[in-house]
């Protein structure tokens, strides 16, 4: 039903920025040569780019130097993180594919609708370390983005919608998701606390043997708060929702949490998924059969997410 994504062994990297000339094999070199944004590529498509290797990389990988040609659209994209969520008719959404998650972005909030993204036992356990960088807008979107300056001194953390701990399984993937379009406004009490403490414990529970579908998003009201030079919309809420099967049988449950700081459980912000749909107007997980998503979606079973 919804299959894991990756980026191939044979994925180049390359930086978005104009006049950049070269292709790479580390995404950490094609990050430390571009302060604009890096993006994963095929062979073929850095050579129709007319990119050369970067002669740092031949030094560690010297099969650029006669590499092996792969036809345009051998990259394996993952369509079915896509239909993990449905946005609305008429609010603004560009979806993007990323190496490790899919977004819903809207042009005129900054931010994204909705992040969506898989995590296995497998990803849970990735060993890439989380990299001193600083938040970059998207090379994919299109029109307005939000950079890192809107956010200093604005009284904002730059929250991740998909969090680095769940990227660890890929430099690709670590580094995309410090682009702006998983980055959105939460306070300091809500980004440090709760919003973090649910997801270290949907991190726990992978780790102990559960594959998650996860798709977090903010709630904007009709006439938000903003901030920085671009404007950046203001979320009152947030959510989070999650499906997950467990012997044969699928469970979901959703969180919604106040921008604010947030005490108690975590379970004291535990709703089902229905509700969350009829406060966002966003329909979750709609690939699964209708009967499945609507028994599903309707209750919350606590002892199923409980550690």
């Amino acid at each position: 039903l919804l299959l894991p994504f990756f980026c191939e062994a044979q994925d180049y990297y390359i930086c978005t920025a104009p006049g950049a000339k070269s292709y790479h094999k580390s995404v950490r070199c094609a990050s430390s040569r571009c302060s604009r944004g890096v993006r994963c590529v095929t062979l073929a498509q850095a050579q129709q780019m007319h990119r050369t290797p970067c002669r740092r990389c031949l030094r560690g990988f010297p099969e650029l130097a006669s590499p092996v040609v792969k036809p345009m659209g051998a990259r394996k994209v993952d369509h079915s993180r896509v239909e993990m969520a449905q946005t609305p008719k008429g609010r603004r959404s560009q979806i993007i594919q990323h190496v490790g998650y899919t977004a819903s972005y809207n042009s005129f909030w900054l931010i994204s609708n909705w992040v969506a993204y898989e995590l296995t036992p497998q990803k849970a356990v990735g060993q890439v370390k989380r990299p001193k960088i600083q938040c970059k807008p998207d090379p994919m979107v299109t029109g307005a983005s939000a950079e890192h300056a809107d956010y200093t001194n604005s009284g904002f953390c730059r929250s991740h919608l998909s969090p680095a701990m769940d990227m660890k399984w890929s430099e690709a993937a670590m580094y995309e998701s410090f682009y702006m379009s998983n980055i959105c406004p939460q306070t300091e009490g809500l980004n440090n606390g709760m919003w973090r403490r649910i997801e270290e414990h949907l991190h726990n529970m992978s780790v102990g043997g559960s594959t998650l579908y996860i798709c977090s998003g903010p709630i904007v009201p009709k006439s938000p708060q903003r901030f920085g030079n671009n404007h950046v919309a203001v979320p009152t809420y947030y959510y989070k929702v999650i499906c997950m099967k467990v012997n044969g049988h699928w469970y979901s449950i959703g969180f919604i949490l106040p921008n604010v700081e947030c005490l108690g459980s975590m379970f004291d912000y535990a709703i089902s998924v229905d509700e969350i749909e009829s406060k966002t107007g966003i329909n979750f997980f709609f690939n699964l059969p209708d009967d499945v998503e609507e028994e599903m979606e309707s209750r919350v079973i606590r002892k199923i997410w409980e550690l």
